[in-house]
């Protein structure tokens, strides 16, 4: 009776434990998210909305807020977690998330649920929901009110589709259908004009939810750019034309017109008010009175977007807008732009205005144009075909830094660096050095290029004044220095106590203040459009050219009856240059072949409508393009061998070697510019200097291939059957007689120090290495575990070995156990001596440095690769008296190993331990083949020092340089 009474009790007591815990706590105003806005982004192309609230205070404990979204306020879906530092949140402060260019995912495949999932956290106007399910119901609901993006493997796209065939009011439409689960990212967009809702919960470092914000709801609107586009231009004086750069406002990526006026300073005031009013005015509303007395100069409409445009004026385009005596001091550039926003169904189109006032103009001349050098577009050698280089002019050296290194300020050390142009390398340089009055302090000829030189200056100068050199090159196919030659300023930095290398001249011309543009494009693009900028100090560009793994596509809708997801069948293959015809075929062989059948009969019907002499007609014009579309579609082998295709399988396999052709081959157009303003293209080049565009009237684009072999690596080729031979001749020898391997210390010692242990009953501790199972070092530690297991197995003396990886734990305790077996002493293993520790460093070192003190082990073995714990653990061992033997390939802990241990095993001693204590045939083999190829090392470095010696540097070149 009396033990009923106790439980009854005690599960009472639980009971009041357990609901006492789930207790709802009372929560202040303190615990809600204060000052919750949701809000249009301004001033951008009505695709983005912000989010901003005041953080909780950090005695919440806050890891992260939960962001949810939904285009109806009854359902709302995680869309993003922003985490947060729980000790650093300042409820004074603000934070901000922005939904805009697709930066949050809707459905991720690797961590999306099946069903649509409950958050823990509700609220009562609306019901919170994990991340999107991999649902087709619920993605076919999110569709029609997001711009949807997906990533899908590429043959994943070109290969299992389903042909699917819509009845659509009067027409009958085709896509091309996939499974959800074969996407592998699906991302979504507010589209502008729509409603989105949205809530914030935050959630504490217990993983509590604490209490939503209220649900929101705000609009994207399309909006008048902001004034924030920087504007430079330049006047070449001596040829009348104007040279613009700028750089588009924030936000706003629709910007489809650019116009480039002159204001005259007394129109300032004007220009401020006026841009005063357009921020108090509706965006529909341009408020532009500077303008009727400022000079217009050109209306510019790039066919790209980029970070930087580039654009000029004719003197034909100018011409009677400004006076021969116009004092261009007197005005400042202005740069308006008009952006152009539609609705979905087109009914609605909005244009908005805006300004931004430039910088001051610079007046120049032609000769202060960057030049523009000349460059060669390559496929990149010993490659798998995924780059393409462009060599731009010649290489050149250039200082980095020096400084004296003795105390008389004679011996000067120069550190340098070489920009290489992939093409061409620099076999030899000349330093020259001059003083302030351009007397020569000393010259220096570089033989073999170490990026170190030393000079030696006279006595008795003002060491800290600023020195010039002059750096000559000689390349690999010269046979003596070129004149052409780098000239650079070296300054004394009083706080480095050092000199740094100043601005590089190439002539006149200075490389630091200038960048290089590049715009490439592909048989698929009708203009240019911008790669990367880089310093024009760099002499070679690289452009990957990767392999296609994922297809961007666009996600149209959702066919509930097959559960598939839709989209355009269709993919553009190649397009014709000179009449802009376009080869757009379709998933599907069939569709095709119907597409060119009516395309057919369309030309026949508009060629009986119309007469011969007829050509300026619209119906002309219109039967002009079908004809080139379907002479060019035609034409292709692509499309002759497709039509011969037998399924869709094979019509898919050759399109996809005409559109590999065509997505992977560039050409390319090179800028160089001040950032300024001041730039200069291909066009600016004499006729004779222009890059060969066009061959035989067809523009050459360059399609990287892959390489067979990497011809650098021949030495690396001739080492490794050289080391083949060696090998088979070692263990050849070392299977007839026994071969010498010389007397190693801290083996010769094993057997005294496990001996020492057993005289002193204590045990025996193998500390191992950070290496995992794939390392070299985990290979040759586990051998010698299993050696000192074999002679502790013998003396009966116990062997304890805490593991760092618990990968690499069963290895060891197989390789204790079989040593133990071998022996004939298997009822002394012990499994548990062999055990998991930890893998945190200083955590497994304190583990250790306890083993050693509480066991008062007599002897320790330290085998393996060490960091920073090496010391520590040595030390506990060396004031515990223990004999210490270590043997590792680590460099930086050697040191440490031979001043706290006893025997230390360097390098390439740790490795030979298993050879050395087994005297196994075939690892003594492969020990002495090692040693034949170091006499092999020795005798080329040998030869090596005494060519470079007399300035040969063949061999140097030819041997890999890691």
């Amino acid at each position: 009776m009396k033990k009923i009474y106790f439980y009854l009790i005690f599960i009472l007591i639980t009971m009041m434990f357990f609901f006492g815990g789930c207790a709802k706590e009372t929560l202040s105003e303190e615990d809600h998210i204060q000052d919750f806005t949701v809000s249009d982004v301004p001033n951008d192309d009505g695709t983005g909305l912000v989010l901003q609230w005041h953080p909780l205070d950090k005695s919440n404990r806050i890891i992260k807020y939960n962001i949810y979204r939904g285009h109806r306020p009854d359902s709302l879906f995680l869309l993003e977690s922003l985490e947060v530092d729980p000790k650093v949140s300042q409820p004074e402060s603000w934070l901000n998330y922005t939904d805009k260019d697709y930066n949050a995912t809707l459905i991720s495949f690797e961590t999306a649920p099946r069903k649509l999932k409950k958050e823990k956290q509700q609220v009562s106007s609306g019901t919170l929901y994990g991340n999107v399910p991999r649902d087709p119901k619920v993605l076919a609901a999110l569709l029609p009110h997001y711009d949807v993006l997906a990533l899908i493997n590429t043959p994943k796209y070109y290969k299992p589709s389903k042909r699917i065939e819509l009845n659509e009011g009067e027409t009958k439409n085709v896509y091309a259908g996939y499974n959800l689960n074969q996407f592998e990212t699906i991302f979504a967009n507010p589209k502008a004009e729509h409603s989105y809702y949205y809530c914030v919960v935050p959630v504490n470092e217990t993983g509590r939810f604490l209490p939503a914000t209220p649900i929101l709801s705000a609009i994207p609107y399309n909006n008048r750019p902001d004034t924030t586009a920087i504007f430079y231009a330049n006047y070449i004086k001596d040829t009348g034309e104007f040279r613009f750069e700028w750089s588009p406002p924030s936000g706003a990526s629709n910007i489809v017109s650019w116009e480039a006026w002159l204001m005259p300073r007394y129109l300032l005031p004007q220009y401020y008010a006026d841009q005063k009013a357009n921020a108090q005015s509706p965006d529909s509303i341009f408020n532009a009175n500077w303008q009727k007395g400022s000079i217009f100069l050109k209306e510019m409409q790039p066919e790209y977007w980029g970070q930087n445009f580039y654009d000029k004026t004719s003197p034909e385009e100018i011409k009677g807008k400004l006076s021969p005596d116009i004092q261009l001091s007197s005005y400042i550039p202005v740069l308006s732009y008009t952006s152009y926003w539609s609705s979905e169904d087109g009914s609605r189109v909005e244009t908005f205005q805006s300004a931004s006032l430039g910088k001051s103009i610079q007046i120049r001349n032609s000769k202060d144009l960057p030049e523009v050098p000349k460059y060669q577009v390559l496929d990149k050698p010993n490659d798998k075909g995924d780059n393409i280089v462009l060599s731009l002019g010649r290489p050149f050296a250039y200082v980095t830094q020096a400084t004296f290194i003795d105390k008389e300020h004679t011996k000067f050390r120069v550190n340098y660096e070489i920009s290489t142009n992939s093409v061409n390398d620099i076999s030899k340089l000349l330093f020259r050095f001059l003083d302030s009055q351009g007397r020569v302090l000393d010259e220096v000829k570089e033989g073999y290029t170490d990026k170190i030189i030393y000079a030696h200056f006279p006595k008795n100068r003002n060491w800290k004044e600023d020195i010039t050199v002059q750096i000559y090159s000689q390349l690999s196919n010269e046979k003596e220095f070129s004149s052409h030659l780098i000239t650079q300023k070296i300054n004394y930095d009083s706080k480095s106590l050092r000199f740094s290398g100043g601005d590089i001249y190439d002539g006149s011309q200075n490389l630091s203040i200038l960048f290089y543009d590049i715009f490439r494009r592909t048989p698929l693009d009708s203009s240019f459009y911008p790669g990367m900028r880089f310093r024009a100090i760099s002499r070679s560009y690289d452009q990957t050219v990767p392999y296609p793994e994922t297809e961007t596509v666009r996600l149209l809708k959702v066919d509930l009856a097959s559960q598939l997801v839709l989209l355009d069948p269709h993919f553009t293959v190649a397009l014709d240059e000179k009449t802009g015809a376009t080869f757009r075929p379709s998933l599907f062989k069939q569709d095709t072949i119907e597409y060119m059948k009516a395309l057919s009969a369309q030309i026949d019907s508009l060629s009986r409508q119309i007469s011969s002499e007829d050509t300026l007609s619209e119906t002309a014009k219109n039967l002009a393009a079908l004809q080139d579309e379907k002479n060019f579609i035609t034409s292709l082998s692509s499309y002759q061998q497709g039509i011969k295709a037998k399924n869709d399988k094979e019509w898919r396999k050759i399109l996809r070697k005409e559109l590999d052709l065509n997505t992977r081959s560039y050409e390319f157009r090179l800028l160089l510019t001040n950032s300024r303003g001041l730039w200069a293209n291909e066009d600016d080049l004499p006729p004779a200097q222009k890059p060969q565009a066009n061959i035989k009237g067809r523009t050459v684009f360059l399609h990287p291939e892959g390489e067979w072999f990497d011809t650098t690596k021949y030495a690396t080729l001739i080492a490794t059957i050289l080391m083949g031979i060696f090998v088979v001749i070692a263990l050849n020898q070392a299977r007839h007689k026994d071969l010498y391997i010389r007397p190693i210390a801290g083996l010769e010692e094993l057997d005294n120090a496990v001996g020492r242990a057993t005289e002193m009953g204590r045990p025996v501790l193998f500390v191992p290495g950070w290496g995992s199972l794939g390392d070299p070092d985990t290979v040759a530690t586990m051998m010698i575990l299993n050696r000192i297991a074999r002679k502790t197995a013998e003396y009966d003396i116990r062997l304890i070995s805490p593991q760092v990886d618990y990968l690499v734990l069963p290895l060891a305790q197989e390789m204790v156990k079989n040593a133990y077996d071998e022996v004939g002493r298997p009822d002394a293993y012990n499994q548990d001596d062999i055990f998991f520790v930890s893998d945190v460093q200083f955590a497994f070192s304190a583990a250790v440095n306890g083993i050693i003190v509480r066991e008062k082990v007599a002897t320790v073995f330290y085998m393996g690769y060490f960091f920073a714990e090496a010391l520590l653990m040595t030390e506990t061992g060396n004031q515990a008296g223990a004999v210490q033997i270590a043997g590792t390939d680590a460099i930086t802990q050697i040191p440490f190993f031979i001043t706290t241990c006893d025997y230390t095993l360097i390098g390439e001693e740790f490795y030979a331990t298993s050879a050395y204590l087994s005297r196994n045939p075939d690892l003594v083999g492969m020990l002495k083949s090692e040693d034949y190829f170091k006499i092999i090392l020795v005798i080329l470095a040998i030869i090596g020092v005494v060519l470079s010696s007399l300035g040969i540097n063949t061999l140097l070149q030819f041997l890999p340089i890691e």
